[in-house]
């Protein structure tokens, strides 16, 4: 029975003990309270304990007041500068850059090379890497109507020989020549040979004329068919010293009269794709300014987060 006594005034002191911060504060309620001081009336030990309290709540009053060294309150968050243009700036950049490395791989690669020429003969010819030979023979042409006037017109040869008896004597196979009728960049009509009718291209007017007449220093000599020519030719064809070519359109009204011995050996040049060259300087100007802009505004924001956390350290 003392035993049960004994831990019914432990559990009691406990209790109390427990209460006590709220009994000094005043926070219990009218019950509470009224339990706490019957206690304490007969409690030696919680007496004393309520009294080591409050000294220890006094001595904490007497101590001085210290200011913070730093505030506490929460400080709005501010945008950092230039957090929204860093993206489009990267973005931009690397834009460039990659226009820089296409041109810069078209101009080696020569993608889009384009050719030098006599005239219209690539578009007719269709001549498809530099290098590519061809001759140019001084000619007239006459009709029937009236033989004596003259038209100045070139013979465009596309063949790749060193001699251009040579050359015409590949493509007169036979006594005939297959060409078409092309505006030369001086204006003078230009008459196109091809190997046949399907070389030049559907697109293009190919006629088919035959070889009437010919001559040649050389021993190679050019195939005639028994096309006659009208007898208005006979003169100009009698006058002719030297190597000619002589050829007649199908309907015999014209005759086409070259001298070999003016003629000029032409060779296909690609050009430079000159005007890469300062879109590849106006690209990597562009790039260089926009790398300076886009890290100047990346050095910017990153002071600003040292700024902004060194604000709120203080």
């Amino acid at each position: 029975m003392w035993q049960a006594f004994r831990r019914s005034k432990k559990n009691e002191c406990s209790r109390t003990r427990e209460m006590l911060s709220g009994y000094m504060d005043q926070r219990l309620n009218p019950e509470e309270v009224a339990r706490s001081e019957e206690h304490l009336s007969t409690c030696q030990g919680c007496r004393e304990e309520l009294e080591s309290l409050r000294a220890t709540v006094a001595l904490l009053h007497r101590l001085p007041e210290e200011t913070p060294s730093r505030s506490f309150a929460v400080v709005p968050a501010r945008p950092v500068p230039g957090r929204r243009a860093l993206p489009a700036l990267r973005f931009a950049t690397a834009g460039v850059v990659l226009l820089l490395v296409l041109a810069l791989a078209v101009d080696q690669t020569n993608i889009v090379e384009r050719k030098e020429n006599a005239g219209s003969y690539s578009s007719i010819a269709s001549l498809s890497e530099g290098g590519e030979a061809y001759w140019v023979v001084q000619g007239e042409l006459n009709t029937s109507e009236d033989p004596s006037l003259k038209a100045s017109v070139k013979l465009i040869v596309p063949d790749g020989s060193d001699n251009v008896d040579t050359a015409v004597n590949f493509l007169a196979a036979d006594g005939v020549v297959y060409g078409a009728i092309a505006s030369g960049p001086d204006e003078v009509p230009q008459l196109v040979l091809s190997e046949g009718e399907e070389e030049i291209g559907s697109s293009e007017n190919v006629e088919k004329f035959a070889v009437v007449a010919a001559s040649s220093k050389t021993e190679d000599r050019f195939a005639t068919n028994d096309a006659t020519p009208r007898s208005e030719f006979d003169d100009i064809m009698k006058g002719q010293a030297g190597s000619y070519l002589n050829i007649l359109s199908s309907d015999n009204n014209m005759l086409y009269s070259f001298n070999l011995e003016d003629s000029r050996r032409e060779v296909v040049v690609a050009q430079d794709n000159n005007w890469l060259r300062p879109l590849e300087y106006g690209l990597a100007g562009l790039a260089a300014v926009l790398a300076g802009v886009t890290a100047a505004a990346w050095l910017r924001q990153r002071r600003a987060r040292v700024t902004e956390v060194s604000r709120n350290k203080n």
